[in-house]
């Protein structure tokens, strides 16, 4: 493992200095959450900058096909919800809350990298918090140029709802469409902006050792830990069972945690600690939080499953 002394990562360090900068010598009372909301928000910023930079102009797919295509299920998957029954070109889904107790059930032996590149990666990310009453939940949908990021409240309730895509029109452009959805505050807001396709980063021990695995690119390389496990410093402990899974455990930088499948090295669960409950993460309240757990999972790219990569505008909602 790592001899640092200092386990923050160097992009939540990053991100902490700059708040601080843009905040400057100006003493205000901040909203509640505000910091807890512009974390996720640059979580979110960072996950588009980890798709584009690794993955390139792979990631961008023709309009129609986004979010309008289902595919042949394949024999045997792990994860869930319902697989495709048969192929069809379905009107683009208008978007859906995804139930906050479904919760993501790890990919079988069965699944190989090669099917869950073309499946939707799906992340149930919880910032724990103290009290465990201000724990807050992300429901996280990555699938080729579009993501999706539906934070709770910890009742269970919408709290704000942000997804984007970036797709090619009939004239050979980008364009990135953002919506954000606040329920707190009854507003919506959708934005289009000219986009642009970078050529693909290569994987580096390097990335993994600075960064942490907060940022690894699960949905374009899903076995992207056999990568991982080969980096100086990683801890590989065979023999674990996670959700009744074989699995090995990888030990990274910055106290992270990653189990992923023994077989498959498809990811299982992510843990993300926070040493000293310094902000970010945050609660709900701004609670201190002693870190973020992650739990991964494919979904083939069904009607039903590519309408949760869709923020939907409730009725009400005005332009905010």
């Amino acid at each position: 493992m790592s001899t640092e002394t200092d386990q923050t990562p160097a992009g939540q360090a990053d991100f902490e200095q700059r708040l601080r900068r843009e905040l400057g010598h100006v003493t205000v009372r901040l909203p509640a959450d505000m910091v807890a909301r512009a974390h996720r928000g640059h979580r979110r910023r960072l996950a588009v900058t980890r798709v584009t930079a690794i993955t390139g102009g792979a990631a961008v797919v023709a309009a129609a096909a986004v979010l309008a295509t289902a595919v042949l299920p394949t024999s045997e998957r792990g994860g869930q919800p319902a697989p495709a029954t048969g192929r069809s070109a379905p009107a683009a889904p208008q978007g859906a809350i995804p139930p906050f107790g479904m919760k993501p059930i790890p990919a079988s032996d069965s699944l190989t990298a090669r099917q869950a590149k073309g499946d939707i990666l799906w992340i149930r990310s919880t910032t724990q918090a103290i009290p465990a009453s201000d724990t807050i939940v992300d429901t996280i949908w990555n699938y080729k140029s579009a993501s999706r990021d539906l934070t709770y409240y910890p009742n269970g309730k919408p709290w704000d709802d942000d997804s984007e895509a970036t797709v090619r029109g009939q004239d050979g452009k980008l364009t990135e469409t953002h919506t954000v959805v606040q329920y707190d505050q009854g507003t919506y807001s959708v934005t289009d902006s000219p986009a642009s396709s970078q050529p693909g980063t290569p994987f580096s021990c390097g990335f993994v050792e600075s960064v942490g695995a907060g940022l690894l690119n699960f949905q374009g390389t899903p076995d992207i830990a056999r990568q991982v496990a080969g980096c100086k410093g990683v801890t590989v402990t065979r023999g674990q069972q996670i959700d009744g899974i074989a699995a090995i455990k990888l030990g990274l930088s910055h106290s992270e945690t990653l189990w992923v499948n023994a077989r498959t090295y498809l990811p299982i669960e992510l843990t993300l600690p926070s040493p000293k409950g310094q902000m970010p993460p945050a609660g709900y309240n701004n609670a201190k939080s002693p870190g973020v757990v992650d739990q991964f999972s494919y979904l083939p790219p069904t009607p039903q499953n590519l309408s949760y990569l869709v923020a939907p505008i409730p009725a009400g909602f005005g332009k905010g």
